[in-house]
């Protein structure tokens, strides 16, 4: 179906000591660092700005790892087995920043001349304290056992339910944060407005500070968010309006409530003021919609009218649901009952806001998946709005069917990884929102592909290029290895390494471009293999050539795991002396135990942190 150039692409079988080295926890933070090239330079009109990214960094709860100031841990606890969780999803989350900018302007020198200016990258890396990370940690002990009896069982009912190394079911369903909803902050890190955000489906996002990466606490956005709102892990950038959205979805039953969040840049809500809204409606920048049935909404993009999200058909066992609400036990995706697109009226591009929300059903067959943790990539509309184009990852399920899978937190071998892994792959869906109708349906590749981006800028608007992660095997099951552009011809051009995994990928416009559309710039990605961790600069318009730089980060104990979503904050560039102080406030600050906290919505007149709720279990 599509042409592959690649001149670094490997056929051999994935690595799988060093991928399985990738999933180990970070030992060491890292609170600031100097970083310098091993391999070519950084280009000329690569912008200043810092790259995020978020994922999970600690697998052994009671944190086991350097640093901890707790000291009676070690005589209280006896030594663990290397890892405690029992699904990679389930780990701390730890976040990475890196900052590349240019070192200050020198005063001529004699002569007349003027010194020429280097450029310069500032590392760090550290762990979200989120309130079960520093409850355990005080406590030297595992005190959340989140979906542990879920991720080591063969869920028939629920395909893609412990998916590695994302699962399709993230959180427990008992409402509100307690023991067996431990919130990790570890899915995707946000920059906007000025603000340093990380996600996790089903609790409040966490603030943290974008130069030192130390965490303020649980953040309600203003008194946007209610404290026990399921906030989700998935963000939309939309450049014609220069907003961020965002969604949390209460499950219920019969129904379920979704409100979407539109954020301006000064990270007020769009067309109204701050405020939670009680009931079913529009106004005030929040939009709240009542869907018929219990959804599991992962992932939304953005079109000019509409907010497009998309459930797979899931049935709920009323009694179970009542007595323990464990997903493993209540629900069930109907395999063969079409899934759904949702267009959520934005009350802009002609729509009003009252105006029906479109649902399009996507029948299932068994073989094509069932919509369940879909990953859009980009959605736009064409023929005055009549149509709706929507490109994205969907999961069509294990290869490996039935027989004895390993307990073990990674996979033994690639036989086990294809029997956890689902295969995904890269579609496109043509809707009439008229009608309510799918047009058609098709893959726009056959290749395994993982963590679609595209250039931001398009993003509502047509776009030509989806770039994402591949593995070594093709069209074949195998961990995220390589970097690949697929074009809508389905010319494919592809990176890959032996022995090294990339990360999410993120398109970085280069300086002074334009001209060049949607290739016109740079990828960067987080790679790890055996020893160490680099940011790898590519060349998006040529990835086959591979790197056109490679910045050692850390490597050994500080050397940071395989992660998950990130960003590119173009602009927020900051010098190493300015990011040193911070750090070096950060760790007195927390030494103190004075961790910040937004006061307007973090404190209570009990004087509880709202941090404290998750373990107190209020």
């Amino acid at each position: 179906m599509a042409s592959s150039s690649s001149s670094s692409q490997s056929s051999d079988p994935s690595d799988f000591q060093t991928y399985k080295k990738g999933w180990s926890s970070m030992k060491l933070e890292t609170p600031f660092s100097k970083s310098a090239p091993i391999h070519g330079l950084i280009p000329s009109d690569f912008p200043p700005g810092t790259y995020y990214r978020v994922g999970p960094a600690l697998f052994t709860p009671g944190t086991r790892q350097e640093g901890n100031p707790n000291k009676a841990y070690l005589s209280k606890r006896p030594p663990q087995p290397q890892s405690d969780v029992k699904h990679v999803f389930e780990g701390d989350g730890g976040i990475i920043g890196v900052t590349i900018g240019w070192e200050k302007e020198e005063e001529e020198q004699e002569g007349g001349g003027e010194k020429e200016r280097k450029r310069t990258v500032t590392f760090r890396s550290r762990f979200v304290r989120t309130a079960g990370f520093m409850n355990e940690r005080k406590r030297g002990s595992k005190l959340y056992s989140a979906l542990e009896s879920t991720r080591i069982l063969p869920l028939p009912l629920l395909p893609n339910a412990n998916d590695f190394p994302v699962p399709f079911i993230r959180h427990h369903l008992q409402p509100g944060l307690n023991r067996s909803r431990r919130n990790t902050s570890n899915t995707r890190a946000v920059w906007w407005g000025g603000r340093l955000l990380t996600l996790w489906e089903g609790g409040l996002p966490y603030k943290l500070d974008g130069l030192s990466l130390s965490t303020d606490g649980k953040s309600q956005l203003g008194a946007v968010l209610k404290a026990d709102d399921s906030f989700g892990a998935g963000c939309r950038y939309y450049g014609k309006d220069d907003t961020m959205s965002f969604y949390s979805c209460q499950q219920g039953e019969r129904k379920s409530r979704l409100s979407v969040y539109e954020f301006g840049r000064d990270f007020k809500l769009k067309n109204g003021s701050n405020g939670p809204f009680g009931e079913a409606g529009f106004g005030g920048g929040v939009r709240v919609f009542e869907l018929e049935g219990f959804k599991t909404v992962t992932d939304i993009a953005v079109t000019d009218s509409y907010h497009v999200v998309c459930a797979p058909n899931v049935s709920v066992d009323g009694i179970n649901y009542l007595l323990n609400k464990d997903p493993a036990k209540c629900l069930k995706v109907n395999e063969n009952e079409p899934g759904c697109f949702y267009l959520l009226p934005r009350g802009q591009g002609g729509k009003r806001s009252e105006d029906p929300v479109v649902k399009v059903a996507v029948a299932a067959d068994g073989t094509e998946g069932h919509l369940g943790d879909f990953s859009f990539s980009n959605s736009w509309e064409e023929d005055e709005g009549r149509t709706v184009v929507i490109e994205g990852v969907r999961s069509l399920g294990t290869e490996v069917k039935g027989g004895p899978r390993s307990e073990d937190l990674l996979p033994r071998d690639m036989e086990d990884y294809r029997s956890r892994a689902s295969k995904k792959e890269l579609w496109r869906f043509v809707i009439d929102a008229t009608t309510g109708t799918l047009k058609s349906s098709k893959p726009m590749s056959n290749t395994h592909l993982g963590f679609p981006v595209i250039d931001r800028r398009s993003s509502g608007s047509p776009s030509t290029v989806v770039y994402g992660l591949v593995g070594s095997a093709g069209s074949a099951v195998s961990p995220w290895q390589g970097v690949v552009r697929i074009d809508e011809s389905g010319v494919e051009d592809t990176w890959i390494e032996k022995g090294e995994y990339a990360g999410e990928p993120h398109f970085v416009p280069r300086v002074g471009g334009g001209e060049g559309g949607e290739k016109d710039g740079y990828l960067v990605t987080v790679v790890r293999n055996e020893e160490a961790s680099y940011l790898a600069i590519l060349d998006a318009s040529d990835l086959a050539k591979g790197p056109v730089c490679k910045v050692l980060l850390a490597e050994g104990d500080n050397a940071v795991p395989h992660g998950l979503h990130g960003c590119w904050a173009e602009g927020e560039s900051w010098g190493y002396e300015e990011i040193r102080r911070r750090a070096k406030l950060a760790d007195k600050l927390e030494a103190k135990g004075n961790l910040f906290n937004e006061v307007k919505s973090d404190f209570s007149g009990l004087g509880l942190r709202l941090d404290d709720f998750d373990f107190y279990g209020f």
